[in-house]
């Protein structure tokens, strides 16, 4: 129907816009004869002529509106074909999983008794017990593979484009909790975060047992547990993890403004005073920088979580704690050495901003003076990347950037 309209449309315009141009020309010719004219009847001829004239332009004027109004119609239903397509995707892949998706696929362990006992869970993270953690993959056999860590506002979802396009066996899993069908109702601590991320990983060298060479890759707040991971949980010991990559994770409290602000905030506050305590945190940053990524995380983490955010608080507080109090970078430094020492190869990357990338250069010169950042060190090792934002390091041109360099170190 639209379509016949359309032409309907497209040929009255051709022909009106050709009889409007010969009307004007006739006009025209006609004018320049009134002198001919007796002047009795002048008068009536300029009446008729201002008539024929009116006519023709509101003619045109008509004919135009219409046609813009059908450009506009044309591309209301382009809009709503894509926006139905894209909705029918999403509902097909929250419908049947994303298993769907070719060559990758969901799956999951069992949070047992054994996992929890090792993970060691506190009292009140006793219903943690024969939970699920829902992990993604890919179906590629290599003998490399790059287990990811999401942040606590991403999910497989960013990287679900990396790893179909991936020659590698790859797998993305999120804090419990945290992904994208997670119960949000049991809070855990960093220790317990950490410990569970620890069995995770051994859980998948069982499972793919092919793969003798492991990568772990930690995005956001994810870096960090990955860290505290490798670290305090002595993970490195495992032979078989020989790369780790740090992507814009956090040095001190300095950067955790957002962090600090939510510890503080107690459960019932968050229930009844979401949007105050939002706007409240929106007003923090000190720069545009940190305005602009605090907002996009925020944004980020109220889509998936809306407002059940149960869980929120004391992870907040948790990555808080792991921080000394005096802003220092030591801790990092400690923990950078620990890894550089023990893996074969690590990267840790940031993005631009004036606050971390100042407290990078202060510990690239600290090392320069006394070799606080350890024997391991190497230029690059330590990268700032120049006008990327936070969600931009993901990437899959650039996530495979990051993660060819560190397999080439390995081989």
């Amino acid at each position: 129907m639209e379509e016949k309209k359309a032409g309907i449309l497209a040929t009255i315009d051709t022909k009106t816009k050709v009889l409007a141009l010969i009307t004007l020309v006739a006009e025209a010719l006609f004018l320049g004869s009134l002198s001919t004219l007796p002047s009795q009847h002048t008068i009536y001829a300029l009446i008729t002529c201002a008539t024929i004239l009116i006519i023709s332009i509101i003619g045109i004027i008509n004919i135009e509106l219409a046609e813009i109004k059908n450009k506009k119609l044309n591309i209301g239903l382009d809009n709503l074909q894509i926006e139905n397509i894209a909705n029918a995707i999403s509902d097909k892949i929250q419908l049947y999983g994303i298993n769907n998706l070719s060559g990758i696929n969901e799956d999951s362990i069992t949070l047992s008794e054994e996992i929890c006992k090792n993970a060691k869970i506190s009292d009140d993270e006793i219903e943690l017990i024969d939970q699920k953690l829902y992990y993604v993959e890919n179906t590629v056999q290599s003998d490399t593979m790059y287990i990811i860590l999401t942040g606590l506002s991403s999910d497989y979802r960013d990287f679900v484009d990396y790893i179909s396009r991936c020659n590698r066996k790859s797998v993305v899993v999120s804090l419990f909790g945290f992904g994208l069908n997670d119960p949000r109702k049991i809070s855990l601590s960093i220790p317990t975060h950490c410990g569970i991320f620890q069995e995770f990983i051994k859980k998948m060298i069982k499972k793919n047992k092919l793969t003798p060479k492991v990568i772990i890759v930690g995005f956001s707040s994810g870096s960090n547990i990955a860290l505290w991971s490798l670290t305090k949980h002595k993970l490195y010991d495992l032979q078989e993890i020989k790369g780790f990559i740090f992507l814009d994770g956090d040095i001190s409290r300095e950067t955790l403004y957002v962090t600090e602000k939510f510890s503080k905030i107690k459960l019932t506050d968050y229930k009844n005073n979401l949007i105050k305590i939002v706007k409240e945190v929106s007003e923090s940053p000190a720069t545009i920088e940190q305005w602009i990524s605090m907002n996009e995380f925020l944004v980020r983490l109220f889509n998936k979580f809306k407002e059940d955010i149960t869980i929120l608080p004391k992870i907040f507080a948790g990555i808080l704690k792991e921080f000394p109090e005096d802003n220092s970078s030591d801790e990092f430094v400690r923990l950078y050495r620990k890894i550089t020492e023990n893996l074969v190869a690590s990267k840790f990357v940031f993005t631009e901003s004036y606050l971390k990338e100042t407290m990078i250069k202060k510990l690239i010169k600290s090392h320069f003076d006394s070799g606080s950042l350890g024997n391991k060190h190497e230029e690059n090792m330590i990268k700032v990347e120049k006008g990327l934002g936070h969600y931009d390091l993901i990437h899959h041109k650039r996530l495979s950037l990051y993660l060819d360099e560190i397999e080439q170190k390995i081989h």
